[in-house]
């Protein structure tokens, strides 16, 4: 998984990024329930909001997305808060 490997390599280091995790959609677990949809699932825990904005435009993530474009057929986010 090229994407999977690339993102390993670009994503960690963010200012504001608690965790990062990155990999292929797991064929194993194949319930009625999952999204069977995707090839390479992104997981990445910001500290806070203010984190998350900084991101989307941060230099890196805008060339990983020009540098990897080509190679998705489509991406979809799924950005949710998460409290302890």
């Amino acid at each position: 998984m090229r994407s999977s490997r690339t993102a390993r390599s670009t994503f960690p280091g963010h200012e504001g990024t608690l965790w990062f995790s990155a990999g292929p959609r797991a064929p194993e677990m194949d319930r009625d329930v999952n999204d069977q949809s995707f090839d390479v699932a992104l997981h990445i825990v910001f500290a806070d909001q203010a984190a998350h904005d900084a991101y989307q435009t941060a230099a890196r993530h805008l060339e990983f997305i020009e540098n990897n474009r080509a190679n998705w057929k489509s991406v979809r986010v799924f950005d949710s808060s998460v409290s302890d």
